[in-house]
């Protein structure tokens, strides 16, 4: 499960991660699936398209910035991705207001 900060102004600790493995084996990494459309149901409500679309990091790995509207209620949160390459991917993320520790801000 990822954690998010309920109204994330910062896009990068917005990014949701998701590894995508291909359809026919559910091993191999998949590697052309950059600019791929997610979805996410928010506290169980249907599935939308996420605001933000798939970068690839490589060997299979992916992001999707979620937009700040998408970490703005509390609760939790499912992302979804299939194509015709991959395998189903789902994966659960929290939203909370309890503000989160970053290494590297504030005193030391």
């Amino acid at each position: 499960m990822q954690i998010f900060r309920m109204n994330e102004s910062d896009s990068t600790m917005r990014r949701f991660f998701l590894f995508l493995v291909d359809a026919t084996d559910g091993i191999t990494p998949e590697l052309a699936e950059a600019n791929g459309q997610p979805q996410i149901s928010i506290n169980g409500a249907g599935f939308n398209n996420t605001g933000g679309l798939l970068v690839a990091i490589g060997n299979g790995a992916y992001y999707v910035a979620l937009t700040q509207s998408e970490v703005s209620a509390k609760g939790f949160f499912l992302v979804r991705y299939k194509s015709a390459n991959t395998a189903e991917f789902q994966s659960l993320g929290h939203v909370t207001g309890i503000e989160l520790y970053r290494i590297g801000v504030g005193a030391s």
